[in-house]
C-alpha cells in the first residue's frame, strides 16, 4: 500500500514540477532594455533604448545613440496588444531607420512586420521581434532581420 502512495506522490510531484516551470527567458532580466537586429547582415546590439506611449496612444520603441555615427531604429505601433503588425498598413504600425555614420538619409519602412510576443501591462514591459525592409527616397534599401526587443516603457 505504501508503494502505491509513493508512486502516486512521485507522479504528482513530477506533474507539478513540469507544468509549473516557466521558460528561462521569462524569468531572466538580462535582456531588458536591449534591442538586437541584423542590419544588412551585420549583427547590431543596442543597449541604450527608449520606449513610451505618446499622446496619440502609440507605443514608440527606439534605439538611442550618443552620436551620429551609430545607426538607430524607431518602431511605432498604434496598438499595444500581443500580435503581428504588418508595416504596409500605416494606420497600424510604421518604422524608420537612420544609418548613422554622419549620413542624413532617413529610411522608412517599405515592408515587414513587428510581432509583439508578450505585453505585461502591469509591468509596462513589451517583448517582441521584427523584420523590416527600409527604403530611402532615392530607392536605396536596408534589410533589418531577426530583430528582437525587450523594453520597459514610460
Amino acid at each position: 500500500m505504501k508503494i502505491k502512495y509513493l508512486f502516486l506522490f512521485t507522479i504528482a510531484y513530477f506533474a507539478v514540477s513540469i507544468f509549473s516551470c516557466e521558460k528561462k527567458d521569462d524569468l531572466s532580466d538580462d535582456n531588458i532594455g536591449k534591442i538586437t537586429a541584423n542590419i544588412d547582415g551585420q549583427l547590431n546590439e543596442f543597449t541604450s533604448t527608449s520606449a513610451f506611449i505618446d499622446v496619440q496612444d502609440r507605443l514608440i520603441i527606439t534605439t538611442e545613440s550618443e552620436d551620429s555615427l551609430r545607426p538607430y531604429i524607431i518602431l511605432e505601433l498604434f496598438e499595444q496588444g500581443e500580435g503581428i503588425y504588418i508595416l504596409t498598413t500605416p494606420a497600424v504600425a510604421q518604422a524608420q531607420y537612420y544609418p548613422g555614420f554622419g549620413m542624413n538619409e532617413l529610411y522608412y519602412s517599405k515592408a515587414g512586420n513587428i510581432h509583439i510576443t508578450k505585453h505585461e501591462e502591469d509591468q509596462r514591459r513589451v517583448k517582441g521581434t521584427f523584420d523590416i525592409t527600409f527604403e530611402e527616397v532615392s530607392g536605396a534599401t536596408v534589410e533589418v532581420r531577426n530583430g528582437v526587443f525587450d523594453v520597459i516603457y514610460d
